[in-house]
């Protein structure tokens, strides 16, 4: 799966927040791709951390990609 968003210098504004939050109920699954102009002034944890509290979806960081998925894990029993 291809990154779907990537985001750069002008970092994780209200109108990119958005944009993922509605892909990611769109798609389910969204990868969101960190390009170095906005490395520069900001951390993958932090991003990570913002998008985790913006869209309440589950992540998993691999270097600058961070994969975030909405479905609800499955219950056992």
């Amino acid at each position: 799966m291809d990154p779907v968003v990537q985001v750069g210098k002008s970092g994780l504004n209200e109108a990119a927040l958005e944009h993922i939050s509605r892909i990611l109920r769109q798609r389910k699954t969204v990868r969101v791709k960190l390009l170095r102009s906005f490395l520069e002034s900001s951390s993958p944890a932090e991003a990570e951390r913002v998008l985790l509290e913006r869209t309440g979806a589950r992540s998993r960081r691999t270097g600058f990609v961070i994969t975030l998925d909405s479905r609800q894990p499955r219950r056992r029993g």
